[in-house]
């Protein structure tokens, strides 16, 4: 009897967590998300489309490189993230080294969105404060 019991709080247990899992991968994109999609990226495949807040968001490979675009559920291209792998702007060195001394780059992205093109950089220092950084290849910062 005590086994039975034991293996039915397991089983209640796991239906218990799943059930509360807000986890929001593998959805299916509507049908203007995925042709939005296509048409930017036809080459590509999703690897895997998501929900972000309000967003439809796809994860899928650049030519080699991981990105991830974002949508809104009428189809409307918000914004495209690639990790960025190679030198950064000199402009955006330059900026770095001079206001944040002793951080090093813990990340970095380059976002395309309708209307411009910049790097989000993640820097990070030995006391593990951690500073996100939205910055054009000219070294401004995005909104300022």
């Amino acid at each position: 009897m005590k086994l039975k019991l034991y293996f039915l709080t397991l089983l209640f247990a796991g239906f218990l967590l799943q059930s509360c899992d807000d986890d929001d991968d593998n959805v299916i994109a509507p049908t203007a998300v995925s042709t939005t999609f296509s048409s930017l990226y036809p080459s590509a495949t999703v690897l895997e489309w998501e929900i972000e807040g309000s967003y439809y968001k796809a994860e899928f490979y650049n030519n080699t490189t991981l990105a991830e675009a974002w949508f809104t559920s009428d189809g409307t291209w918000v914004r495209t993230e690639t990790d960025y792998i190679g030198t950064l702007p000199e402009a955006i060195q330059t900026y770095i080294s001079t206001n944040y001394a002793g951080y090093y780059i813990e990340d970095q992205e380059y976002v395309e969105t309708p209307t411009s093109t910049y790097y989000h950089i993640e820097l990070e220092n030995a006391a593990d404060h951690d500073v996100y950084l939205n910055i054009y290849a000219d070294g401004t910062l995005v909104g300022a």
